[in-house]
């Protein structure tokens, strides 16, 4: 269904009847991510209201970034609950649409019954995720370059897209929608709006707390976000109704967790859209990682002369020098070291060379055998 809201054209999936959901995608994915979960709502008593965001799937995508800003987005949810006569709904959203149902929540706490956030966690939180967060979002600041990242995607036939969408179940679709230049450019505004290269450095945004009972489920093996993004959402929640539950999903690769019918999601968001109230989220106990301890400093001992001494069976019978090193039916024979550029670089500092002591000792000690088997 096609809807028209501030200025543009909105496509609109609606379905069910009782209490309304309303449910937003991200990026790079569009309504038809959460069929899952409109079939689970719906086989639950509620009507679900699914747009395509502006920019995305059969939605108009206009020219400009100033059409992409953040406000836009928020906007058009609201009008899409006022056009179908939804005056509060239960809010769902996944990657950028949980950060937009999150700020949504904020400034119009009147229209959410509760809030359900997957994978992406407060602004704030996210913000706050520390260096392994940053890295793991490194593409977010590659989308900030217009023309460079439609190049990096589309080249070698979508080679890096489809690196990143490693495990989407839907990649395959998602590549032949990137085929269309304006729709390439249309889904990474929302990058070039909402996470600009100042917010690394600027401090976070101010939001009021969030008043409706909220439900945060993430996974254990998503390539781009964190669990401190999600479990440091619970400070930007109110404890008057309820605050936080956290659910961590042990699952892999669940960037695109709403498109996978094993996921836990759909149980979570029916129960997310049942609860008026849940106990505050207790954050989880800090892991504790096993480090491996630095190897202890130590010195190796050189070889004083390019001759050493190696041990070899000899059936009992002594072959050059003896040695006490050489134990019963061993014998201790000089062996040549290759030169001395030939030899592995060493990994340890070496002690000081002292050969001309050593040297001196040795032929002392060779000197006083040879006289003890003359003597005998």
């Amino acid at each position: 269904m096609r809807v028209d809201v501030n200025g543009i054209g909105l496509n609109v999936e609606v379905s069910g009847e009782g209490p309304a959901v309303l449910l937003a995608h991200g990026y790079p994915d569009t309504h038809a991510c959460w069929r899952h979960q409109v079939a689970a709502l719906n086989a639950a008593g509620y009507r679900t209201i699914v747009p395509d965001l502006r920019g995305f799937g059969a939605s108009d995508k206009p020219a400009g970034l100033e059409n992409y800003e953040l406000d836009r987005y928020l906007g058009d949810l609201l009008a899409v609950l006022d056009a179908f006569g939804a005056e509060r709904a239960h809010l769902v959203g996944h990657d950028w649409g949980s950060a937009l149902v999150q700020i949504l929540a904020t400034v119009a706490p009147e229209r959410v019954n509760s809030l359900t956030c997957l994978s992406v966690g407060h602004p704030a939180a996210l913000a706050a995720a520390g260096w392994r967060q940053r890295e793991k979002s490194w593409y977010m600041l590659l989308f900030q370059f217009v023309g460079i990242a439609e190049q990096w995607l589309t080249q070698n036939d979508f080679r890096n897209a489809r690196e990143m969408l490693a495990e989407h179940p839907d990649a395959d679709e998602v590549i032949e929608r990137m085929r269309d230049p304006e729709a390439l450019s249309a889904g990474l505004a929302v990058y070039r709006t909402g996470v600009r290269p100042e917010t690394l450095v600027a401090p976070p945004l101010d939001l009021p707390p969030i008043q409706a009972p909220t439900l945060g489920v993430w996974s254990t093996g998503d390539r781009f976000l964190t669990e401190e993004a999600m479990t440091g959402t619970g400070p930007g929640t109110s404890a008057a109704r309820g605050g936080t539950n956290a659910s961590k999903a042990q699952a892999t690769g669940c960037s695109w967790k709403p498109r996978t019918r094993s996921t836990s999601s759909s149980s979570t968001t029916w129960a997310a859209t049942r609860a008026e109230s849940r106990p505050r989220l207790s954050h989880a106990a800090p892991r504790l990682y096993r480090r491996s301890h630095l190897r202890p400093f130590r010195t190796v001992p050189c070889t004083p002369s390019r001759l050493s001494w190696r041990c070899a069976r000899d059936g009992g019978r002594v072959s050059g020098t003896s040695s006490p090193a050489a134990g019963p039916g061993r014998s201790c024979r000089p062996v040549r070291h290759a030169p001395r550029s030939a030899a592995p670089p060493r990994a340890w500092p070496q002690p000081a060379r002292s050969w001309p002591p050593r040297r001196r000792r040795w032929r002392a000690a060779s000197r006083r055998r040879r006289s003890c088997r003359r003597a005998r």
